[in-house]
């Protein structure tokens, strides 16, 4: 393995102050370090620099971030940004990052790796013929004989640039991923990605692909120490906050191992034509959910389908509560007490079948809760200062598979 021990896993459960106490680390070492603090979302950003002032933020030059980005690491300052900028760095901004011994502080996982198609056929089709190829290792090059890349301005200059990067890999030759260049994280002088069950994390299979070491390590009472699991100790404050619905009528349709999962909704719902039985029986148990059996106010309605469906799922008393099924790091929706996920999670067939050619399996119950857990924690549970009566929420989760993984978490 990579020993140089660059990595650390901060892995810890939600409300153990991971965030805090990288933002005092941060202002402990004004002047000593440099960093690049990461972040999913803008409003993060604007509540850690809140804290540690001196972190400046990237701004949109002719629409593009990465040079502002540049200018900033090449004048030395430590700055904030969101996980979409960390998707672009260059082999310059990488350079940079090396030369400035700036330390990563990820706040989650990293989407290294994900499903990537052409814009159409035609596009497909056109770079295989006239612009590109695939080595021997896999991965989409750019014929530069036919294009030199100093030259090319035309309509695939963004493949171009993906190809220049080592971006784009085929699974079996017909299935493409978008994967980000494991070499970035080794230009950093410390990295720390700061998540709860990383084990489920599609980066943990990225680092073991490619044979990356890495400390595990957790927060405990405000300090890092050596990872441990959470306790069920520590567990039962969430199972007393919780509240499952347990209704035999209302979760009769996730009985099945893969009722709910993407290919379920594909057979059973469908995203557009005629209404089915299934769509009909889901906005029933909806409605009947948050209409009557929680009478929740709409303002206080939370809910979450695979985003092609939710058009077809909305209904009385929650449509405008829609979250994304995995929405993390973000306190928006902190105010939400009756919670709805309708989502049977499994990895995606593209990454399942290209780590398993690597010989790393996904461990797909780890995935699923982890996710599961991030979008409660949207809601008002994450209230921490609020009194328990302010924290209490509602969770239908109809999917027998989804619902037995959170109630073992929370009794385990």
């Amino acid at each position: 393995m990579n020993n140089n021990n660059n990595i650390t896993i901060v892995d810890s459960i939600m409300g153990s102050s991971k965030t805090t106490y990288f933002m005092n680390y941060m202002k402990e070492n004004q002047g000593g370090k440099r960093f690049i603090y990461i972040t999913p979302f803008l409003d993060e950003i604007k509540r850690v620099q809140n804290e540690v002032p001196y972190l400046r933020t990237p701004k949109a030059i002719n629409g593009k971030k990465l040079e502002h980005f540049k200018k900033i690491i090449m004048e030395g300052d430590s700055v904030a940004t969101t996980h979409s900028l960390l998707s672009k760095f260059d082999l310059q901004t990488q350079e940079a990052i090396e030369i400035g011994e700036y330390e990563l502080i990820l706040d989650e996982v990293a989407d290294v790796v994900h499903p990537f198609t052409f814009d159409s056929l035609s596009d497909k089709k056109t770079f295989f013929e006239d612009l590109g190829y695939i080595d021997d290792e896999g991965y989409l090059c750019w014929d530069k004989e036919k294009n030199p890349i100093e030259e090319y301005t035309g309509r695939y200059y963004d493949i171009m640039i993906l190809c220049e990067n080592r971006n784009l890999v085929t699974v079996k030759g017909d299935i493409f991923l978008w994967e980000l260049p494991i070499n970035i994280f080794k230009k950093f002088s410390k990295v720390f990605i700061l998540t709860y069950l990383f084990k489920g994390s599609y980066q943990k299979s990225y680092f073991d692909m490619y044979d990356i070491d890495y400390d595990y390590k957790t927060m405990e009472n405000g300090k890092l120490i050596n990872y441990k699991e959470a306790s069920t100790e520590d567990k039962k404050q969430w199972k007393d906050l919780i509240n499952i619905l347990d209704n035999e009528k209302l979760n009769k349709i996730g009985e099945a191992e893969y009722s709910l999962s993407a290919t379920w909704f594909k057979k059973s719902v469908k995203a557009s034509g005629k209404q089915t039985v299934f769509q009909k029986t889901l906005k029933n148990n909806m409605e009947n959910f948050f209409v009557n059996i929680v009478k929740g106010k709409s303002k206080e309605n939370m809910w979450s389908v695979f985003k092609n469906y939710q058009n077809r799922l909305k209904g009385i008393g929650y449509t405008k509560g829609f979250v994304n099924y995995n929405s993390r790091a973000t306190n928006e929706y902190r105010h939400k007490k009756n919670l709805a996920y309708i989502v049977n999670l499994y990895p995606h067939y593209a990454m399942t079948v290209y780590f398993r050619d690597k010989g790393i399996t996904i461990d797909s119950d780890e995935y699923a809760l982890s996710i599961l857990l991030q979008w409660i924690w949207r809601s008002r549970v994450r209230s921490y200062q609020a009194p328990s009566e302010e924290r209490e929420i509602n969770l239908y989760i109809p999917s027998l598979r989804m619902r037995t993984l959170l109630i073992d978490w929370l009794e385990k």
